[in-house]
Formats: C-alpha cells, structure tokens, sequence
C-alpha cells in the first residue's frame, strides 16, 4: 500500500469519502538544504559594500541605498576592479545590508557592554 493510500484509508474510516493528498505533505517529497546555495558574493565585493556601510556611519549624509550601492559597484566594473559578473543584483545588496546592519548592531553592542561591564566591576560604587 503506498502513502497516498494509507492516508486515505486513514482518514477515510470506512466513511466511503476519498481526499486528495498533496505530495509535498511527505517527509519523502520534502526538498532541505536549498538556503544557502545560490551565488555567493566575493570577498572583494562584500569589502566594497562593507566600505560603502562603514561611510554612513562616519557621515549620515553619505548614506547609500542598495541601488546606489549598485552603482557605485558599477564604476568598479568600468575601471576594470571588478568583474560585471561578480557584481549582485540590487536585492540581493538589499538583504545584505539588513544582514550586516544586525551583525554590527550587535557587535557594536557586546563591546559596549563589555567596556560597561569592565569599568562597572573596577569603580567601587
């Protein structure tokens, strides 16, 4: 008896009724490991983009969108840094942003925290 048919008989209970079963509700149909395995970013390319967030938080006005971001990888292409190929599109320069914003975010915390915590426990309050 295959699946299909165990669950059917399974639900039916003698009733008569039959039901349809979308195969993606078995462990066997599953698809795993599909995050992760598109085209990663070079390192040359994420340092780039790692520069251009790093001058926003020196100077608020030179904040760059991913569009922008885009661009400026684009100029990279024209004086020959960079290949047009290695270059993301702008969403996925998008989600990196948001990815690295909270890695920094939270790394800029732990520090902060760390100096807290280290000339808290030396102060003898």
């Amino acid at each position: 008896m295959t699946e299909v048919e165990e669950v059917t008989n399974l639900n039916n209970k003698g009733k008569g009724r039959e039901i349809e079963v979308n195969g993606w509700a078995f462990l066997a149909n599953a698809k795993f490991e599909k995050k992760g395995k598109g085209k990663k970013i070079k390192a040359k390319i994420v340092n780039l983009l790692k520069q251009f967030f790093l001058n926003r938080n020196i100077n608020p006005k030179d904040k760059l969108t991913a569009q922008e971001m885009y661009m400026e990888l684009e100029e990279f292409t024209r004086s020959g840094e960079i290949d047009n190929d290695d270059i993301p599109q702008v969403s996925t320069i998008h989600n990196w942003i948001g990815r690295y914003s909270r890695e920094f975010n939270r790394e800029g915390t732990i520090i902060v925290l760390d100096t807290f915590n280290a000339s808290g426990s030396s102060s003898n309050c």
